[in-house]
């Protein structure tokens, strides 16, 4: 029906959440530790861009990672007859019947499809701080 259009609504801002919360202070500390006091790069290098997104691309992927896979878990289930009450509901469940390599699944795809969106938004965004402080073109 209607409600079964928004079962994974919950999971998906939770999965979002979790990824972004990680993702961005994670490229902000490791474009610090790159292009602060030391200056191994220029603030303004798309090489480090393109080094801190892509890790912290794939940090914020395995952490989040379990998330996505509890919220496809939960917008597959039937909804006349749930299997699962919620996401860790789903999470206790899947990791106790397969293990923690049960939660790895797709986990490849998903990092190329989230590494190669957040190295794409990072070097736009820094190039675009580049150009609106007018520090180059």
């Amino acid at each position: 029906g209607f409600l079964a259009l928004w079962a994974g609504t919950m999971p998906t801002v939770l999965r979002t959440t979790v990824y972004w919360s990680v993702g961005s202070p994670c490229y902000r500390f490791f474009k610090s530790l790159l292009t602060g006091p030391n200056n191994l790069m220029s603030e303004s290098n798309p090489l480090a861009h393109g080094c801190c997104s892509i890790v912290s691309s794939f940090i914020a992927t395995a952490v989040s990672h379990p998330f996505d896979i509890a919220k496809t878990h939960l917008q597959n289930q039937d909804m006349r007859a749930p299997c699962f009450k919620g996401t860790i509901d789903c999470l206790r469940i899947h990791y106790r019947e397969r293990g923690m390599l049960g939660l790895t699944p797709g986990f490849s795809v998903r990092y190329l499809r989230m590494g190669s969106w957040q190295l794409a938004f990072w070097l736009t965004y820094e190039r675009g701080l580049v150009i609106l402080r007018g520090r180059g073109v």
